[in-house]
């Protein structure tokens, strides 16, 4: 992966520290998509990058909760947490789809469809976090031959997912609150970030529905949206939503347990200009040969999270660590600090 993609990406992860990106970023704002990606086409990109897409996704819906035991007290505090996922091997390849002007020129396919027939075909190529690709070579209705080359993946069996930085809120009406923004301008850099997050536990709320005064139960909805854009070159916008219920059972006054379930969803899309080139481009896509931007709408693989955790709880700090079982499995750790928090509760 080329310098400026990756610097494309970092980005993320230093808007959420709240890092002031360089003057000197902006004066060399990316003009255009990386040379590597713009060979490839607004169908099989998405499915390329879909798994690092999981990532970012199961990283911006952790951290939701680390428990249900919210009081009718008021105190502000801050967390900061992060996960590390472990990809699976289904997450490694997706199916490539080849332009339907072209067929397999390979001997078998000849064998079973006859050399030029008209029949698209696709074949198992990496994801980023995959291995090596498979070059292949076609022959379109024409009979004009093209050599079709695919993207390698990075080797990658886990990664690190996005930070969690945010303020949490607990209000007197047995709920909670979580937020994070960050915004950036400069010349043609635009980047912004925002977080809501919002917890309520029910059991206080019905009377009867708990007889364990041990016991809690909550529900939980969250919003999270990163839109960057360099210019009219490029431009990219992601949101995710989070619904779900979680409860959590106090051990003794320093430890409890929290689980839960959550539904979870994405919108977005990236918008890239192609590098220019002089002349006629050797591409079997349509899109590449005309040189027209990449266009796509981002996917991820995750749709459900259960979580399962335990929290620790010292005075004025929680420190937690869960697992969520979801498309790729999560393990986040971080710790909480509460200001004007009375401990009596606990």
């Amino acid at each position: 992966m080329c310098k400026k993609f990756v610097s494309m990406l970092s980005i993320f992860l230093i808007l959420l520290l709240g890092c002031r990106i360089s003057h000197t970023y902006a004066q060399n704002t990316p003009k255009t998509i990386p040379a590597e990606f713009s060979h490839i086409d607004s169908k099989n990109a998405p499915l390329y990058l879909k798994p690092l897409i999981t990532t970012i996704h199961q990283s911006l819906t952790s951290s939701l909760f680390t428990e249900a035991h919210y009081q009718d007290d008021f105190s502000l505090g801050f967390d900061i947490s992060i996960a590390a996922m472990q990809i699976p091997e289904s997450a490694k390849n997706y199916t490539s789809s080849i332009p339907d002007i072209y067929v397999n020129n390979t001997t078998e396919y000849q064998t079973l469809t006859g050399t030029g027939i008209h029949n698209p075909v696709t074949i198992q190529q990496p994801t980023i976090y995959g291995g090596t690709s498979t070059p292949l070579f076609v022959v379109g209705q024409n009979q004009t031959a093209k050599s079709l080359a695919s993207l390698d993946g990075k080797n990658i069996d886990a990664i690190l997912g996005l930070p969690i930085i945010q303020l949490s809120l607990n209000l007197p009406i047995y709920s909670q609150g979580k937020f994070c923004a960050a915004y950036y301008n400069q010349g043609d850099v635009s980047l912004s970030f925002l977080r809501v997050g919002y917890n309520q536990r029910i059991d206080k709320l019905i009377k009867g529905l708990l007889h364990d005064q041990t016991m809690a139960i909550a529900l939980h909805g969250s919003f999270n949206e990163i839109t960057m854009a360099f210019g009219d070159s490029i431009q990219s916008n992601f949101s995710s939503i989070a619904i779900g219920i979680h409860a959590s059972k106090k051990i003794n006054k320093s430890f409890m347990i929290y689980a839960g379930f959550q539904w979870e969803d994405i919108q977005g899309g990236f918008d890239g200009a192609r590098k220019k080139v002089n002349g006629q481009i050797d591409s079997p896509y349509p899109e590449v040969r005309n040189n027209e931007h990449l266009q796509f709408n981002f996917m991820s693989d995750n749709s459900y999270k259960m979580i399962l955790g335990l929290k620790a709880k010292y005075g004025i700090i929680d420190v937690f660590t869960d697992i969520s079982l979801a498309s790729q499995t999560m393990i986040n750790s971080g710790f909480s600090v509460y200001f004007f928090r009375d401990t009596d509760f606990y």
